[in-house]
């Protein structure tokens, strides 16, 4: 796999002989595959980073995006991304945290809403679904991939608690008791804030060619595992410390933790 400048990281599927950015493209494709969308709808990016998923989709569907992150910085270069592709009449950004979504806009708002490892920051999954639900219209969408522990996870194994423990305070997203993080969780929130879930699967489990992680094993390689900022292909994403990629490899390794577990659900009321 090729090393490449990267604005918006996340993790994916990774097959031998991708680049990054194919591979990130595809992973993105196959989330945007299930929002149902058509030309005009209105979509909200939660968690938009530098505006490429937002631009990409807006592109491909010819629907208008609306993203949002609490990074002033990143939203300028959303903004600014959006001007040099010629698309900022059909994207928008805006400097808002997840947890006032509810206060910047009305209920019944958007077509479909989707995020890409964003909630993760988010106190509960009960917390955020609900109100990324009372945002959708009545039928619309919500697709996100989610950081959680595997069904691997086992509340009595010491090394599994410590690794739990590690991530969440490296990767800097919060704690929450492990079984608040896991797939099942999340499934029940979904169910909890009234929507149909119609899809999930973790896509970390799929046979592929190369490990998720290996993007950061990579550049560990590189640059060891001190408090620095990762570099290389990794250099712009800022928020992720080379300790912080080292617990996620750690974890990946054992299959503890998943950043893709994938969720789809309708609202239908």
């Amino acid at each position: 796999m090729s090393s490449e400048p990267i604005e918006d990281l996340h993790f994916a599927p990774i097959f031998r002989g991708d680049t990054l950015s194919l591979a990130l493209s595809r992973h993105q494709h196959y989330l945007f595959s299930w929002l149902g969308l058509k030309p005009g709808m209105h979509v909200l990016h939660v968690g938009c980073g530098h505006g490429t998923p937002a631009i990409e989709l807006a592109n491909f569907a010819k629907v208008f995006v609306v993203g949002t992150d609490d990074d002033p910085v990143k939203i300028q270069s959303a903004k600014r991304n959006a001007t040099r592709t010629q698309i900022s009449d059909r994207v928008s950004f805006i400097e808002v945290g997840i947890k006032n979504l509810g206060d910047t806009f009305s209920l019944q708002s958007f077509d479909a809403i989707f995020a890409i490892e964003s909630l993760k920051v988010s106190p509960s999954f009960n917390s955020v679904y609900a109100s990324l639900g009372c945002l959708l219209k009545p039928g619309g969408t919500l697709a996100m991939y989610e950081w959680c522990w595997t069904s691997n996870f086992d509340q009595a194994n010491v090394e599994h608690r410590r690794l739990v423990e590690m991530l969440e305070v490296e990767t800097f997203i919060g704690r929450r008791a492990p079984n608040e993080r896991t797939v099942d969780c999340a499934i029940e929130a979904i169910r909890h804030a009234d929507l149909q879930l119609l899809h999930h699967e973790d896509l970390a489990s799929r046979r592929v060619a190369l490990p998720w992680y290996s993007c950061l094993e990579g550049a560990l390689s590189n640059h060891g595992t001190g408090p620095r900022i990762i570099l290389g292909s990794l250099a712009n994403t800022s928020d992720l410390s080379n300790s912080g990629a080292a617990v996620i490899c750690e974890a990946g390794r054992v299959n503890l933790f998943t950043p893709m577990a994938f969720f789809v659900a309708k609202r239908t009321i």
